[in-house]
């Protein structure tokens, strides 16, 4: 019941507020009746919009939840759409928003075509263009994404010590110039060491609280032992929720930064939408193992650590 609950609630959240948005006020927003007219349902509405945006924004940006954000705007759309009967033109944007987007094979890229079907619904509703500059949700990346958060690579610049200059020659007061550098340079070094280690010790531990009760899940996929190149590697579970995780160019994957609820998963191979040089596509891959209801992958994930190479034959 509670897996049900989760897959329904961004629909039912978006929904949620626009209704919240009309309700008790709906009747005096009538076209050419009340005080505000068309003009004001249409403020209502775009404000109401802004907040589904903002929404997603955190469940995309903040949770990482890209299929609870595509379902989301989807549900914002659907409910949104009858009411802009006086705006033809909007509606039909709806219409080919939604089954374009059915074109998409991930849920993030879905989220994305979404958010610009809103943001053209918005600007039509305030009778100006599509902004340039819109999209705030963080892209997918060609190149694969970071596993875990890294300390800075660069050490603090050591600030210059200026050395004293004598008129007359003094090699004692010189050996004791070059001592008192020493300590300095000692001290400093120490000091950028162990701001080092201070933010390795964070990133670890931000780590930790990503996933307190999740699965982790790394691996290999290999085709007839051969590493694949490109692609995604999606868990399945009963429910049809999926998890997606890009494989690298020596055909390694991970879940990491997105916690996996533990349990039973049937393991589907998707292709990546666009390649960079030296990824190959899936095309010598069997179809048996691109979808849900064919592949014979199975994974079983408890919370922590867990293996997950996949050989493929």
């Amino acid at each position: 019941m509670g897996k049900f609950c989760r897959f329904w609630v961004p629909p039912l959240l978006a929904g949620g507020l626009l209704v919240f948005a009309f309700t008790g006020d709906f009747r005096a927003q009538e076209p050419g009746e009340g005080k505000g007219g068309q003009g004001d349902l249409d403020s209502k509405l775009s404000d109401s919009l802004g907040d589904v945006i903002k929404e997603g924004r955190m469940l995309h940006n903040q949770k990482g939840d890209y299929h609870g954000t595509y379902r989301l705007f989807e549900g914002a759309l659907r409910t949104v759409k009858p009411l802009l009967a006086g705006h033809p033109d909007l509606q039909r944007t709806i219409t080919e928003g939604l089954r374009d987007v059915e074109k998409h094979k991930v849920p993030w890229e879905r989220g994305f075509a979404l958010r610009k079907v809103l943001d053209t619904v918005r600007a039509g509703l305030k009778g100006g263009a599509m902004p340039e500059k819109g999209l705030d949700l963080d892209r997918k990346k060609k190149v694969e994404p970071v596993d875990a958060v890294k300390p800075a690579d660069k050490k603090e610049k050591l600030p210059p010590i200026k050395k004293k200059v004598e008129d007359e020659p003094d090699v004692k007061k010189k050996d004791e110039d070059k001592k008192d550098v020493k300590k300095a340079e000692d001290k400093d070094k120490k000091a950028v060491e162990k701001k080092v280690d201070d933010d390795k010790e964070k990133g670890e531990e931000k780590e930790k609280l990503q996933t307190p009760d999740g699965a982790t899940v790394t691996g290999k996929v290999t085709y007839k032992g051969q590493p694949l190149t490109s692609g995604f590697v999606t868990l399945v579970d009963e429910d049809g929720r999926k998890f997606s995780a890009s494989i690298r160019m020596d055909g390694s994957y991970a879940f990491r930064k997105v916690a996996v609820p533990p349990g039973e998963y049937t393991v589907v191979l998707e292709e990546s939408t666009s390649l960079v040089k030296g990824q190959a596509p899936l095309d010598a891959v069997p179809e048996r193992y691109k979808s849900a209801a064919t592949s014979p992958l199975r994974l079983a994930l408890s919370r922590g650590a867990n293996p997950g190479d996949l050989k493929l034959n």
